[in-house]
């Protein structure tokens, strides 16, 4: 076999850089540390929009805490939430899978590696075998714009 090339206006580029390979199209990774890691930056930035609202809810979470501390029949101590982003946390935001078809989830997959880890290339092994050949049309389509 040979050696491939992955270039960019004819300038070389690093594979691992650019590429992502998905062996398992039913299966994508969304809930991958690296991932969420980058989806909870995303909330997070998003969620400054409402910051007087986010710190109002941070600081009755811990007005809440302390009181429940006090009536617990032993002595207790809890660790105070005090950045916004521990309280999002708690949410657990993720990509909402549950009412995607395969290509809607893999598009979204794609879409989020583009924007988060700046990926241009994706090798989608065996997809072919799980679509039609209009879901496939349909698909590529998609991808293309």
């Amino acid at each position: 076999m040979g050696n491939y090339v992955l270039s960019v206006n004819d300038v070389p580029q690093d594979m691992a850089k650019l590429a992502e390979i998905l062996l398992d199209p039913l299966h994508p990774d969304t809930d991958s540390k690296r991932l969420m890691g980058r989806f909870l930056k995303e909330v997070v930035e998003t969620a400054q929009e409402h910051e007087p609202k986010l710190l109002s809810a941070l600081s009755e979470a811990n007005i809440l805490a302390e009181q429940i501390s006090y009536d617990i029949r032993f002595p207790v101590m809890f660790g105070p939430l005090e950045d916004p982003a521990d309280l999002l946390r708690l949410f657990s935001f993720r990509l909402d899978t549950d009412n995607l078809d395969m290509p809607e989830l893999l598009l979204d997959w794609m879409q989020m590696q583009r924007e988060f880890f700046g990926k241009r290339l994706f090798i989608l092994y065996g997809v072919k075998q799980y679509l039609t050949r209009s879901e496939q049309s349909a698909f590529y389509r998609n991808v293309l714009y």
